[in-house]
């Protein structure tokens, strides 16, 4: 099951909301969590994926708004 992430709830601390997300995704062991692509999150997102925290990322467009698809590691 995704998670999505909605972009309403954003907030200007993107890190603390982004690794929130995340870390509520991992306790209900959700596989996937989708935030909005953005040059804050695609480098949390790099760096999670480098640090060997997550599984995969993928980006992707859909109606027109950029997202990221966070597969989470178990």
């Amino acid at each position: 099951m995704l998670i999505t992430f909605d972009q309403n709830i954003m907030t200007n601390d993107t890190v603390s909301t982004v690794i929130t997300a995340i870390r509520n995704a991992n306790m209900r062991r959700k596989a996937t969590i989708r935030v909005p692509a953005t040059r804050m999150t695609r480098r949390i997102g790099r760096i999670l994926l480098e640090e060997g925290f997550v599984k995969g990322i993928a980006e992707h467009t859909e109606n027109m708004k950029d997202f990221l698809d966070v597969s989470l590691k178990y």
